[in-house]
């Protein structure tokens, strides 16, 4: 009963929705592949990942400011990643994001911003520190960025002509730390995040703003959580989805297979 209450828990919690943080178990959570077995100690994996971020906590830092009334995006990435020892695993996604932003930078006036969907990409290394019967405990370490350039902006809602250099530059990177059990075939996982996000919108219109043709933004909120689970049989395929809160509400799905 008690294994059943924790299964549901993590699966029906969606409203408490950066980066992706992924289970602290990926490494091991397939051991047979189509070609690797779990007695070889490099094997290869492929996987697909879909983000939505809802709500990233972003505020405006430059020299004319404001505040930020929204910031969100939708990321499309494959995964290839490289696994040792079923215990370490290096990987790389590559896809196309598009961002959605909301700037108020005076009282009464509304920016709202819309990216082309573009080339994102990232690197990271993730490893299971330490594993007790159905428990173990992993650290994650990734890196983003995306550069998209600007498909449409208005001012109060009246359309305004981008520049054809106007882009929106994001990067970020996050360090996760948490902890799965495993519970017949389900995975739950919970972790905790530090990120830190930088993002630029550069290259506007003269005059669109007062003094400047750009402007800068950070993540308010250092710190998150991640909630989520996975389903594997060790066997070929898992599946993942996460949710993602306190520093933003964000949701992905996430699979793999082992080659």
């Amino acid at each position: 009963m008690k294994k059943l209450l924790f299964i549901w828990f993590f699966l029906l919690t969606p409203t408490l929705f950066a980066l992706y943080n992924g289970n602290p178990s990926a490494p091991a959570l397939i051991e047979e592949g189509f070609f690797f077995s779990k007695e070889n100690y490099l094997s290869v994996k492929a996987g697909y990942q879909r983000d939505w971020d809802f709500d990233r906590d972003m505020k405006a830092v430059s020299k004319f400011s404001g505040r930020m009334n929204e910031f969100s995006y939708i990321a499309d990435q494959g995964v290839l990643t490289f696994n040792l020892i079923n215990r370490i695993e290096l990987y790389g996604s590559a896809g196309a994001a598009r961002f959605t932003v909301a700037h108020i930078p005076l009282p009464g006036v509304r920016n709202e911003y819309e990216t082309h969907n573009q080339f994102a990409w990232g690197v990271g290394l993730r490893g299971i520190i330490y594993s007790w019967g159905n428990l173990s405990l992993g650290a994650d370490f990734k890196y983003g960025r995306a550069q998209p350039t600007l498909r449409w902006m208005t001012t109060n809602g009246v359309p305004v002509q981008p520049r054809p250099g106007s882009k929106l530059n994001f990067h970020e990177w996050q360090f996760g730390a948490g902890a799965s059990y495993e519970v017949g075939i389900f995975f739950p996982y919970l972790a905790v995040r530090y990120s830190n996000a930088t993002s630029r919108i550069k290259h506007l219109p003269t005059g669109f703003l007062p003094e400047t043709r750009h402007f800068n933004m950070k993540n308010r909120r250092k710190f998150g959580l991640a909630l989520g689970c996975s389903l594997s049989n060790f066997n070929r395929f898992s599946a993942t989805v996460e949710a993602r809160l306190i520093d933003e509400q964000a949701l992905t799905l996430a699979g793999e297979v082992k080659f």
